[in-house]
């Protein structure tokens, strides 16, 4: 099964080996809007005429609340040192207005290193500049769950301000204004 953000393959997933049942729960959102790796098949009666729609998430909660999460496709390689270099690349390609190597070398970083905020902040930013805004809302996303270290703060700030541009030329005011005032927060810490 394969995942996107807008026309971008965020993760992808193959049907688990040896597994019965009738339910694959592949991943949840969780309020962040994050994707919680789940990958686990279930068995459920649909026979039963008492159950309805609304019944769905009983039948399926059991997969969501005991199982072992699940390893996308997508994995991280480890080396966030080459990570690091992908991501300088990154940055330089991006102030020469090439956009699209500059989203390819921050994608590359982020698959070897899936905890790098910045590279994922860097790629929100270089998303949102190429138009690609369901991507961009979801890397910056991304970048301020991630953030850590002594420029987490910075890396919170710039994504929501990101965000909050977005936001804004949407028109959605009031989401632009509580993108701000999370930038502005994180900004003064």
């Amino acid at each position: 099964m394969f995942v996107y953000v807008g026309s971008s393959l965020v993760r992808s997933y193959s049907v688990p080996a040896g597994k019965r049942g009738n339910i694959w729960t592949v991943f949840k959102l969780n309020p962040n809007g994050e994707f919680e790796d789940i990958n686990s098949v279930t068995s459920a009666n649909f026979n039963d005429t008492t159950l309805g729609v609304r019944d769905l998430a009983t039948v399926i909660m059991p997969a969501t609340g005991s199982s072992t999460p699940a390893s996308p496709a997508m994995q991280n390689s480890g080396d966030t040192q080459l990570a690091r270099k992908y991501n300088r690349e990154g940055e330089a390609v991006y102030k020469t207005g090439q956009l699209e190597q500059a989203i390819q070398l921050f994608q590359q970083a982020t698959e070897l290193d899936g905890n790098y905020g910045q590279a994922f902040s860097n790629l929100g930013l270089a998303y949102q500049k190429n138009g690609n805004i369901a991507e961009a809302i979801w890397a910056n996303r991304k970048a301020i769950s991630l953030a850590s270290g002594a420029n987490a703060a910075t890396t919170r700030a710039n994504s929501y301000y990101n965000i909050a541009k977005i936001y804004e030329t949407a028109g959605q005011d009031a989401d632009a204004l509580q993108h701000y005032q999370l930038a502005l927060h994180d900004a003064i810490l």
